[in-house]
């Protein structure tokens, strides 16, 4: 799993989301899906870099990527998580 912390730069909010596979998903505890629209758009961001999303209440995000955190892929961990 890849721990990431963004800041909302329309609200000034930060969050620390954590990229994990669908079955393992809890959005109210900061667990993305890497298949949500938003976890297939964080995923692969460097620190600096930004999206646009909208949530599905229909709220406006721009989240600026200022930290990333545990990128198993990065190290050439490609081991899927038990289930």
């Amino acid at each position: 799993h890849s721990r990431i912390e963004c800041e909302d730069q329309l609200h000034g909010e930060r969050h620390t989301l954590t990229l994990v596979y669908p079955h393992e998903a809890d959005v109210q505890h900061g667990r993305i899906s890497v298949l949500a629209p938003v976890g297939s758009a964080l995923l692969g961001l460097s620190v600096g870099q930004s999206i646009d999303w909208r949530t599905p209440d229909g709220r406006d995000l721009r989240l600026r990527v200022t930290a990333v955190h545990d990128q198993p892929a990065a190290a050439g961990d490609f081991r899927r998580a038990a289930r």
